[in-house]
């Protein structure tokens, strides 16, 4: 006998929070992060339930994954953010001290995609290593190297800004 899965109106309430954090952190803007997470959970909907109802927290991020790629593809967001961020910074002659939390994103943002995406689940997002495994259809061996890379370009980042 197989196990019934969860309700997905139980399950829409548990995730929905993390999904719109995960949104909000990448696209910086609420109500377009509310939009995504709505698309997301319609999406799941559709699909739900999924083959492997153990694991429910990572098929709602891959999910969302899918929605914020497609809309990257779509619109080329991120080239104009990188420009726009960049020539604002330069414009304003801001030092690092003006604005941390602008310039940790700077530091994010200056990692490759793999290790920014790698940096945001784990330290924002709480995912575990298991999780970003599945979510990301990676070896163990594979997160934890890009991790502790991602981890150290930060670092080397963040220091030569001079906020530290």
């Amino acid at each position: 006998m197989t196990k019934k899965p969860p309700k997905f109106s139980d399950l829409s309430e548990q995730y929905r929070q993390m999904v719109y954090a995960y949104f909000v952190t990448r696209v910086r803007n609420r109500d377009f992060a509310e939009d995504l997470t709505q698309d997301t959970f319609v999406k799941a909907w559709r699909y739900y339930p999924p083959k492997n109802t153990e694991s429910m927290k990572p098929w709602f991020f891959a999910i969302a994954r899918n929605i914020l790629r497609d809309h990257y593809r779509h619109t080329k967001v991120v080239e104009k953010h990188r420009e726009h961020l960049k020539y604002e910074v330069r414009s304003q002659g801001e030092t690092s001290l003006d604005n941390p939390s602008e310039n940790v994103q700077e530091c994010i943002n200056s990692l490759d995609p793999e290790s920014k995406e790698i940096l945001i689940l784990k330290e924002i997002d709480g995912f575990t290593i298991e999780e970003i495994m599945e979510h990301l259809k990676m070896t163990r061996d594979r997160v934890r190297y890009r991790l502790k890379k991602a981890r150290e370009k930060f670092v080397q980042s963040y220091n030569r800004s001079g906020i530290v």
